[in-house]
């Protein structure tokens, strides 16, 4: 599949309206890949598989299975519903034999007014031709296909990096909307969940930049929570500590939305970055600290149980088999003690290439705002110094280090960093948690639950994570 192409399902029954649907989509669309299903399973199958579709005609009436002679609306309604929950960025075109004012209020329910493609031009997402008028189809293609076909005129620089056609999508309707004709984009963040992290810079005709953006682009959810999050937490935060909201985009990507964020200026570097050839110093860390003042100077005491933090990281259910599968036999009885915490305003993923740096300027900002929350304030500094041990991006940097000695002290700093290569970032991480934190059982509590959360990833060193959690009884018992 192309991300060239224009991505269409036609589910109909009737083979000379299918054939006739066809062939006027090859004679709109310069570049058009089509995929004709005749039921109503055979779409299910189709739509569940998580083909891609940037456009679907769906017969209302049609039969369950293929070959069946039975047919009912109910079944078109159907798979609407099925577009609904697993793709509803895609917009679809409905095709009836009858119309009544009931069943077209049923279809509009469902529907919204937008610039799908950032076009310039709004549309209903959902939207119905009644097949006595079958020949404004030929119209009605060819406008869809000039709103989507703007996209193509985007250039996307993106040297080797493979971008998924959703968010290749995403991308190009962002660019397009803006009035921008080239965007040049790289991967950042790279961590574990299904959402990617980009920054793109957006030039114009005269190769002005427009804007220098970051974008989270993945599953609904996720990224419906990180503007929900932004809105909510982010908004808190002094101005220049982070970027500002340009758009959310729902459409036009099947079941993934991306929402976009806006930099004042280049940040070219990560906090990862920045600590292995030794960029880091005290304005730069001071930058990032100041980053979190809003949140930590409205921090409470409160009296939590080790099972409470936890579930800030993990559900009970993952970490009752997690539990099991690693033999943490110690486990729930050291969920069940008490610590004295701090609770405030927490990003809850506060790792290495969360952290973007303009060095030259020591400024900081934060990205990736899908897991903001209260919590343990010390969970963010933690995260930040435990990221360098599972994080993909500081694989291939870990050497030697750390030994099962370091490990086994990871509670004395120095005997920890050891051998280390970026010592100075652990140190400035553990500096900060015994600053705004209350005291080692807490530590030993966020220092367990974190590394608990590991052992459910497929990619994580589980020997590192299992260590870690034998350090936290450690704390805990020794204080």
């Amino acid at each position: 599949m192309s991300n060239r192409d224009f991505n269409v399902l036609v589910v109909e029954d009737e083979l000379d309206i299918s054939e006739f649907i066809e062939s006027i989509f090859k004679e709109k669309c310069a570049q058009v890949n089509i995929r004709k299903v005749t039921s109503r399973d055979e779409a299910f199958e189709l739509l569940d598989s998580e083909t891609f579709f940037d456009y679907v005609t769906l017969d209302l009436s049609i039969p369950n299975v293929p070959g069946s002679f039975e047919k009912d609306a109910a079944n078109g309604m159907a798979v609407l519903g099925k577009i609904v929950e697993v793709s509803s960025g895609t917009p679809v075109l409905i095709l009836t034999g009858t119309s009544t004012a009931d069943m077209i209020q049923d279809f509009l329910i469902n529907s919204n007014r937008i610039d799908i493609w950032g076009h310039g031009s709004e549309r209903g997402t959902i939207e119905h031709l009644t097949k006595s008028r079958i020949g404004d189809l030929a119209d009605k293609v060819e406008r869809v296909y000039s709103e989507f076909s703007s996209i193509l005129e985007v250039e996307l620089i993106t040297s080797s990096l493979s971008i998924p056609i959703e968010h290749d999508r995403l991308l190009r309707v962002f660019i397009n909307s803006h009035g921008g004709c080239l965007g040049i984009v790289r991967q950042i963040g790279g961590g574990l969940s299904k959402a990617k992290v980009y920054s793109v810079h957006i030039q114009d005709a005269s190769g002005s930049v427009i804007h220098r953006a970051i974008c989270k682009c993945g599953p609904k959810e996720d990224i419906n929570s990180d503007a929900s999050n932004y809105r909510n937490f982010i908004n808190r935060l002094k101005p220049e500590a982070t970027p500002r909201l340009l758009g959310h985009l729902k459409y036009a990507a099947g079941a993934s939305c991306g929402v976009f964020y806006g930099l004042a200026e280049d940040y070219n570097a990560s906090f990862f970055g920045a600590s292995l050839p030794f960029q880091l110093d005290d304005e730069i860390e001071n930058a990032i600290k100041s980053m979190l003042v809003p949140w930590h100077s409205n921090s409470r005491y409160a009296r939590k149980t080790i099972k409470e933090i936890r579930q800030q990281l993990l559900s009970d259910e993952k970490a009752e088999i997690l539990f099991s599968e690693y033999n943490l036999t110690d486990a729930p009885t050291f969920e069940s003690q008490n610590v004295n915490c701090k609770i405030s305003c927490t990003h809850g993923d506060f790792h290495g290439e969360n952290i973007l740096l303009n060095v030259p300027s020591k400024k900081a900002t934060l990205i990736d705002y899908g897991d903001v929350c209260e919590g343990v304030s010390i969970i963010d500094p933690l995260t930040l110094e435990c990221s360098f041990l599972f994080h993909p991006a500081t694989k291939d940097v870990l050497s030697n280090w750390p030994t099962e000695q370091n490990l086994a002290n990871w509670e004395n700093i120095e005997a920890y960093i050891d051998g280390c290569s970026f010592e100075r970032s652990i140190k400035f991480c553990r500096s900060w948690i015994s600053e705004i934190g209350v005291g080692n059982r807490e530590l030993a509590a966020c220092l367990y639950s974190y590394s608990l959360r590991q052992l459910k990833y497929e990619d994580t060193n589980k020997e590192f994570a299992v260590s870690l959690i034998n350090s936290a009884y450690r704390l805990y018992q020794q204080s």
